[in-house]
């Protein structure tokens, strides 16, 4: 009978430690879950921090000492050295005065970058390959081809107007420039019309062809007479006319809207001139490449290419040579070069390392 009933306790006993064990397990796993779905979501939030991190590095802060330097140039920029304490309203003043500085210069050339070439600082063509000299000459004829060919067009802001550039005879030529002082030179940028002006400048021009066309018309009919009779009373012949017209529509287009007068494959070279009016073969002894490139179309009409030599000294002559343009046969047209720097630091520099 004891027997028995110590068999039945058992039997309890192990039906209710069971459940518990059961019971224990399902409360372990959702534990276990619970856990991991923590750790996932740690996990994933820590790879946003090292990206985080990653991004903060590349902003590249400046260090205490560096942060110090620059405050103490600040101080002695406002306070002119006199040790007196700077206050806000300065520190925002020379903020604004830098910020507008900055503005001005981007505004100015476009680029924000000193070009050391330009006319107006004191930057000149001294030489150049033949120039183009358009074989119908007339008053539109020297107004598509940039007026009286002044080969100062390239080193002057052209604002991007179709026309305003240097022509030079053929698909390939040169031009050297006397920059306004002597720098260590860092990139040239090469400019030509942008496709879209180009576009609108030809739409212009069929404008212009269909204004004329209609006053000729008007006045022929105003004084009831012919188109014909109206040129011979103004001493124009019906040939000289038509050739106006003509010109109007296909003169605009091959000149403004044609960009296949872009240079193409281009190598600037650079030295120091310290005696004017040396010899070409002195120039050429003391040359040395600068950089080489390909003027693309398909990329932004203003294109800068980094100087590719090592070790540059100090230039004040560079030569601009193009072998090949987009095309066109008859004229290259330049519209702007620019040629990009630093001064040197100090006198010892000047003369191209070659």
């Amino acid at each position: 009978m004891v027997q028995v009933q110590l068999e039945a306790v058992d039997r309890k006993i192990d039906g209710e430690v069971g459940a518990a064990r059961a019971d224990l397990a399902v409360l372990l796993e959702e534990k276990r879950l619970a856990l991991e779905g923590e750790l996932t979501r740690l996990d994933a939030r820590a790879d946003d921090l090292g990206d985080a991190l990653a991004g903060l590095r590349r902003m590249e802060f400046l260090r205490k000492d560096e942060f110090e330097k620059f405050w103490e140039e600040v101080k002695g920029s406002l306070a002119s050295g006199s040790g007196s304490e700077v206050d806000l309203d300065q520190v925002r003043a020379l903020a604004r005065e830098i910020v507008m500085r900055e503005i001005e210069k981007h505004a100015a050339d476009g680029i924000g970058r000193v070009d050391y070439a330009v006319a107006s600082g004191g930057g000149r063509v001294v030489r150049h390959s033949e120039a183009y000299v358009p074989k119908r000459g007339s008053f539109l004829n020297g107004w598509l081809v940039g007026g009286n060919a002044d080969p100062q067009k390239m080193i002057q802001p052209s604002f991007g107007e179709p026309g305003q550039c240097f022509a030079v005879q053929g698909s390939s030529g040169f031009v050297e420039i006397k920059l306004k002082t002597g720098i260590i030179p860092e990139a040239v940028t090469l400019e030509h019309v942008s496709k879209e002006i180009t576009f609108v400048a030809f739409e212009a021009s069929i404008m212009i062809f269909c204004t004329f066309a209609v006053f000729s018309v008007y006045w022929a009919s105003f004084k009831s007479t012919t188109i014909l009779s109206f040129c011979f009373r103004k001493n124009i012949s019906l040939a000289t006319y038509e050739y106006m017209t003509d010109y109007l529509v296909h003169g605009m287009q091959d000149v403004a809207y044609d960009r296949s007068t872009a240079p193409k494959d281009c190598r600037v070279s650079g030295w120091y001139d310290e005696t004017p009016g040396e010899t070409q073969l002195s120039h050429a002894a003391k040359m040395a490449a600068l950089v080489e490139f390909t003027y693309d179309l398909d990329n932004n009409n203003v294109q800068t290419f980094d100087v590719s030599t090592p070790d540059v000294g100090m230039i004040n002559m560079i030569r601009f040579d193009f072998t090949s343009n987009h095309g066109s046969s008859l004229l290259t047209c330049i519209y702007r070069l620019r040629v990009h720097g630093h001064e040197p630091v100090s006198p010892g520099t000047a003369g191209f390392q070659a």
